[in-house]
């Protein structure tokens, strides 16, 4: 077995063991000095290489085991995100689900009724609708998060919270289960 049958035999796994050692590269350099040059360049090395990365992943998703797809993609995109600092964490998993869409998608290729969601535009398009998805889904859980925070922070509510717990806890502490049962029996 020649070198190049051996490189291309074990792509993934080679892949996987370069892109975490410069991916530990650039979390060492940005811990030592995160202003100096050598973290902008193995930064800016690491954007190349997570693109390099993604592509490889939607070119040979197929020849691969789907877990490791995945693990490419993340680490692919964890590196092209990385120097980017006020990027939105909804956003950013929009996309990354949009990129595992996009590789899952080229297993329909070998199922009946569904081949055609695995090539061409219709992949594409199913692969940008998940990802538009899930930025829906994930903008409102935030937003909803957010509101809920802000409401239960609200000093009257806080107040009237706090008693109820407190006399929640004195109807458990005189042997009822809770105030529920204090006031129903």
């Amino acid at each position: 077995m020649s070198t190049l049958e051996y490189l291309a035999g074990h792509m993934p796994d080679i892949i996987l063991v370069l892109g975490s050692l410069l991916a530990i590269t650039i979390l060492w350099h940005y811990k030592v000095d995160k202003e100096s040059k050598k973290y902008n360049t193995v930064l800016y090395l690491g954007v190349f290489v997570g693109i390099v990365l993604i592509l490889l992943d939607i070119i040979y998703y197929s020849h691969w085991n789907w877990f490791t797809t995945i693990m490419i993609a993340l680490l692919g995109f964890s590196m092209v995100v990385r120097p980017f600092d006020n990027i939105s964490v909804v956003m950013a998993v929009a996309i990354l689900s949009a990129i595992i869409a996009y590789v899952l998608l080229g297993n329909f290729v070998t199922i009946d009724g569904v081949s055609a969601l695995g090539t061409g535009i219709p992949r594409v398009f199913c692969a940008f609708i998940a990802g538009v998805f899930i930025y829906m889904l994930l903008s409102l859980s935030y937003n909803t998060l957010i509101a809920v925070g802000t409401f239960l922070n609200w000093w009257p509510l806080l107040l009237i919270l706090a008693f109820f717990c407190l006399l929640e806890s004195f109807c458990i502490f005189i042997g009822y289960d809770s105030f529920y049962a204090f006031i129903t029996k």
